[in-house]
């Protein structure tokens, strides 16, 4: 469980400064450092020939959970899944070597402290799947509302594609 004590006591003294980001969680380090497909989780054949990975990981008493992927290229067909406990809840999906192709991924944060990770290797793969987690963000409040203006042309930079010719220089403003 996380002390914070010194995490309240420095968002206090941050808050409202111009300048400071508002934030809302803190990274936490895996307790057993870096797992991968390879040290942690399990393997299971299916009965159609395909391959599922799975990994529970946990913050206890998180609100909201991210997961830092410093390594992520999965083979052709395969797909990586984040998803929190709630089975009603879809988790985000993610293929190759994640958004934009750059071989790592910050994944957007799922709801409750525990993500379920999940990889799909279709029937037939060989190439291995090269997967590392480094670190959880456990998220500890919410984004105010005060002051923040939602419009109707969001885009999720998360899983959009460069198809667009003006999408290729978007810029977007994040606030943690």
């Amino acid at each position: 469980m996380l002390d914070f004590a010194p995490i309240a006591a420095e968002d206090e003294q941050r808050d409202g400064q111009p300048g400071q980001p508002y934030r809302v969680g803190v990274v936490r380090p895996l307790p057993a450092g870096e797992i991968s497909t390879w040290t942690h989780g399990v393997w299971e054949q299916q009965g159609d020939g395909s391959k599922i990975w799975r990994a529970m990981l946990r913050s206890p008493g998180a609100r909201t959970l991210g997961v830092n992927i410093p390594k992520l290229e999965l083979p052709p067909g395969a797909s990586l899944t984040i998803a929190p406990m709630n089975p009603r809840v879809a988790g985000r999906r993610f293929y190759d070597r994640g958004p934009g192709q750059k071989g790592f991924l910050y994944a957007p944060e799922i709801d409750g402290d525990t993500a379920c990770i999940e990889v799909h290797v279709p029937a037939g793969v060989q190439e291995p799947v090269n997967l590392t987690i480094s670190a959880l963000v456990h998220g500890y409040r919410g984004v105010p509302r005060n002051g923040l203006r939602e419009l109707s042309c969001n885009v999720d930079v998360n899983c959009r594609t460069l198809a667009q010719p003006w999408m290729q220089n978007c810029v977007g403003r994040m606030l943690y």
